[in-house]
């Protein structure tokens, strides 16, 4: 290459345009969560040139961590019967001295706080309020507030303490906050338990900003002893488990764009939005809704029949569905647009009776994970999965998770197209498991685990059944391929024998783990076959150790 040549493209990075860089730095130091030494990182892009500094100083130092406490704290003397003091610290992580010594206080628009904590976090964010005043009284750029609470999980059965005891204090503490951030329009909040105090903190401080908050995501309930309505709130995720129980702040539907709703419930399910028999969401994009896992939806006529309410979408783009909704009302009373760009299904229940009950909307295209379990096994799955594939233009990938013990004669000779992820965890033989494979010819990743190859399935015979490749794929699309054999020996060879029947039989294979047998045979079974078969010198073999399942 030419000297001309090599300084053309040495200056290349420098002679992109202010905003294709700050694209560029934007990407290269963003962070969802804060961590100290990430952060640290991103300081290197400051040290380069006068140029990248201040391009990126903006963007580097738009992100302010604290961390209070220590994930590793000693437990031994913490019991269910005792109620833990919170420990006290001092030494806090977090980058706010740089931002105080450099006077850039004013850059910072997101602020990660991580609380570790006994059973009471207000220590801790007590702790950090004072800390962030000692830099600054006010902090009027902070758009973003995240808050990370989290328990040891040894410390789950410690009853929290009781929040009405702590009202004074944690008014004081959300006054505080309202006071020193005062243009926050975005809240997140994480917890790892299930802790009223938390819940509490977290809703107050949402109603304290309910005036100009756009967008709220917790993965808890949200309470406060004064619900508001949030007016201006474009973005929502939110969790409804035991709802009842309790008062949840009012939002208001005209304004979301996004919907994310956990743990639903058949008996509240649209109460957050009012109490409106017609609720209309006029610019929603995208609803994300999401069953609660152990939900009883009961029965389902009195399910289907309970609140005459109906719920309009005219925009609606995006619509995911997580969990069983056979029986619940909610979609039932949905109208959705008559076509959408998104759909996206992930139930443990047999869902394909249920989406023709609540009229699902046409997609362009669709993303559904289904599992065969004790709910379904009287259902063909694989014609189910062929039944719903038929609400979208296209079927970007279909997982199916096989669970229960497998009645070969739902799945008899049904070919299903758009299977892209298959996994087996019920016992089958070897000459099943091929049936399956071959019934699902778009499987990319395939996992079988509990295979018991039986000893009338000789496999040996049919590994080369002819010289050069004369072999006939079974499957031309497995690209990585998990094995778990049931009741092998090293000195068994049938489960070893099938493996190697299938390595030359799966042509885009990349790679195999298996568990179950010695590696030795089967890689050794690849070396020497590798001339004949040119595609095995591209896989990777390897093996794992399993609990051995009886």
């Amino acid at each position: 290459m030419d000297t001309l040549s090599t300084r053309k493209m040495s200056t290349t990075i420098d002679a992109l345009p202010y905003d294709i860089l700050f694209e560029i730095f934007e990407h290269a130091a963003s962070m969802n969560n804060f961590h100290i030494s990430k952060w640290k990182k991103r300081l290197r892009l400051l040290a380069v040139c006068s140029r990248w500094r201040h391009i990126a100083l903006d963007i580097v130092y738009r992100y302010l961590g604290i961390t209070y406490g220590d994930c590793e704290w000693p437990f031994a003397e913490v019991t269910e019967d005792t109620q833990a003091d919170e420990p006290k610290f001092e030494d806090l992580e977090t980058n706010i001295d740089l931002v105080g010594e450099l006077g850039l206080s004013h850059l910072v628009r997101k602020l990660d706080l991580t609380i570790y904590y006994f059973t009471n976090p207000l220590l801790g964010l007590k702790t950090v309020m004072t800390r962030l005043k000692q830099v600054s009284s006010i902090w009027p750029s902070v758009k973003v507030i995240n808050i990370t609470a989290e328990c040891n999980p040894a410390l789950y059965g410690l009853v929290s303490r009781d929040v009405n005891q702590l009202k004074a204090s944690i008014t004081d503490l959300v006054d505080d906050m309202q006071m020193v951030l005062p243009n926050v329009n975005s809240l997140i909040s994480w917890s790892n338990n299930d802790n009223a105090l938390v819940r509490r903190i977290v809703g107050e401080l949402a109603e304290r900003y309910s005036s100009q908050i756009a967008r709220i995501s917790a993965n808890h309930q949200l309470q406060a002893w004064n619900p508001q309505s949030f007016a201006k709130l474009k973005y929502l995720k939110a969790n409804l488990e035991h709802m009842a129980a309790y008062h949840y702040p009012t939002v208001l539907p005209d304004s979301l764009v996004s919907l994310c709703l956990r743990n639903i419930q058949p008996d509240n399910e649209w109460d957050i939005f009012g109490n409106k028999q017609c609720l209309e969401f006029a610019n929603l994009k995208t609803l994300d809704i999401r069953y609660s896992f152990f939900e009883n939806n009961g029965d389902l006529e009195t399910c289907l029949s309970a609140p005459k309410r109906k719920v309009y979408f005219p925009q609606l783009r995006n619509l995911l569905i997580f969990g069983s909704f056979v029986n619940s009302p909610m979609l039932k009373q949905s109208i959705f647009p008559k076509k959408i760009k998104y759909l996206e299904i992930r139930s443990y229940k047999n869902v394909v009776d249920a989406a023709v009950k609540v009229n699902l909307p046409k997609a362009e295209s669709l993303s559904m994970s289904l599992s065969y379990n004790e709910h379904n096994q009287h259902m063909d799955i694989l014609s189910n999965i062929n039944r719903l594939a038929e609400l979208a233009d296209s079927v970007l990938d279909a997982s199916l998770d096989i669970v229960a013990p497998i009645n070969p004669d739902r799945f008899g000779s049904t070919t299903c197209p758009f299977v892209t992820d298959l996994r087996i965890a019920s016992s089958i033989n070897g000459r099943f498991a091929i049936k399956l494979i071959q019934a699902c010819p778009s499987v990319i990743i395939l996992r079988l685990y509990k295979l018991n190859v039986e000893d009338n399935e000789d496999f040996s015979k049919y590994i080369i059944e002819h010289a050069g490749n004369n072999i006939k794929p079974i499957h031309f699309n497995i690209q990585h391929a998990t094995i778990q054999f049931k009741h092998t020996s090293d000195a068994d060879s049938n489960a070893a024998d099938f493996a190697k029947y299938l390595l030359v039989r799966l042509p885009a294979l990349h790679t195999l783990l298996f568990s179950g047998i010695p590696p030795k045979p089967i890689t050794e079974f690849k070396d020497m076959h590798s001339a004949a078969y040119p595609h095995l010198q591209d896989i990777n073999i390897s093996s794992y150790n399993s609990v051995t399942i009886p």
